[in-house]
Parts: structure tokens; sequence; C-alpha cells
């Protein structure tokens, strides 16, 4: 082999594996929630896709004098409780939180499904989405809201935390 050839491979490996490392530490911080109103349970459906070690450092913080395997369903405890803290709705007094349903657990992305019955005694109240928050100061919250027919996106940062709900 030449030594220009041995280079040029070096050179696509190293990106190659640079491309893995940046899987693992990404320069961004988001989440993106997905609320769907099913008309024949009158419920929104919930989905939050986050990435899954910004998931794991949440849980983690959250509940230092525990271990956590992420994966495992004996963590669905501890999951549930972060999103009660950190994804509801406010009307007047009264808090609401949607029933976790369970989580999608992959190596970059990991899923997290909550419903909550009778969407209809949202109207008129706020949305507070402070997902990872804690974590991170660029930390940015999208959520898609499809009822029933209309599309509204809303975006939750460190200085919006509590939004309207618009349905």
């Amino acid at each position: 082999m030449t030594n220009i050839f041995k280079i040029v491979c070096l050179t696509g490996l190293l990106g190659v594996l640079s491309a893995f490392t940046a899987i693992e530490k990404h320069d961004f911080h988001t989440s993106l929630a997905e609320m769907r109103y099913n008309p024949s349970s009158k419920a929104l459906e919930i989905s939050i896709r986050v990435f899954t070690d910004d998931f794991l450092a949440a849980i983690e913080k959250a509940n230092p004098d525990k271990k956590v395997i992420i994966e495992s369903s004996e963590s669905d405890v501890l999951v549930e409780k972060y999103f009660k803290k950190h994804f509801a709705f406010v009307k007047g007094e009264e808090v609401i939180f949607g029933n976790y349903i369970g989580k999608e657990v992959e190596p970059d992305a990991s899923w997290i499904y909550i419903e909550l019955k009778d969407a209809s005694r949202l109207k008129g109240s706020k949305m507070l989405n402070t997902i990872f928050l804690e974590l991170f100061d660029d930390q940015n919250n999208v959520v898609n809201i499809i009822y029933p027919d209309k599309k509204k996106s809303i975006l939750f940062n460190i200085k919006e935390k509590l939004q309207a709900y618009p349905f």
C-alpha cells in the first residue's frame, strides 16, 4: 500500500469514528413532542422524542441516590415522576397530568408516551414544558399539536416555560 492510500484510509476511518462520537455527544439540545387528538376516545395521545443520553442524565440527576437503567421497566416509576414534574397543563390552581403509558429506548433517541383523557378540559389552560431545562440553558422543546385537523407548533425554552394551550 502506498502512503497516500494509507492516509486516505486513516482519514476516512477517523471521519467515521468522529461521526459515531457526534451521536454520543450532540451540540444541540432539543425535544420534540407530538400531541394528537383522538376523536373516538376524546383523548390527547402524546409522544415525546428526546436524546437518550440527555434522558438518562435527567433521570439520574433527579434521582441521585438510585442506580438508573433507563431501558429497564423498573425505571418507569422514575420516568413517570420526571415527566409529571416537567410536562403538564395548568388551569387556574389545577395542574393536569397525562397518564404515563410507557417508553421506547433506543441508542440515540427515546420515546415517551403519555395519554390525557378528556382533552376538552384543557380549554383555557397553559402548557408547562421544562424537559431538560435543569440540564441545559440552550434546551428547546418543540410541541406540535394536531387537534382534530388543525396544527399548531409551540416552542418552549429557558425563557418560555409556560405557553397558552391553543385549543
